[in-house]
């Protein structure tokens, strides 16, 4: 499998709900993603390589916020919670995360953390579970 088609893998799995997020640090870790970044609004993640390569991967599913909405810390804390809880999985995730304000994400292997941003440049940092 090539590098498109295992975070293709990657994304289609977490939004089926048959991949956790650690399954997918350690697929992506594989391949040597640095980081990835993913965008609400678009529907669509950017995986960022150390040589400078970039690969693109639509979400099967994509419903973007029909308007950005302030940004809520506490909120986006309590989806984290819930989707490493598995009470949730990634669509109830991306919807729940969008609702509180969300517009893009990043997450960084190397740094072993994820910041969440909303539109004005408010943010939350959530280091890797354990």
């Amino acid at each position: 499998m090539n590098k498109t088609e295992l975070l293709q893998k990657c994304c289609t799995d977490a939004f089926a709900g048959t991949m956790t997020f650690l399954e997918t640090i350690q697929n992506m870790s594989t391949i040597n993603v640095r980081w990835y970044s993913a965008n609400l609004i678009f529907g669509m993640k950017t995986h960022y390589f150390d040589g400078g390569e970039t690969i693109q991967v639509k979400w099967p599913e994509n419903t973007p916020p029909v308007k950005t909405l302030p940004f809520n810390a506490d909120a986006v804390v309590a989806a984290l919670r819930a989707i490493q809880q598995k009470q949730i999985i990634y669509p109830e995730f991306i919807r729940q995360i969008a609702e509180a304000g969300v517009v893009v994400y990043t997450v960084h292997l190397q740094g072993r953390k994820a910041n969440y941003l909303g539109p004005d440049g408010d943010f939350y940092v959530e280091p890797f579970p354990q």
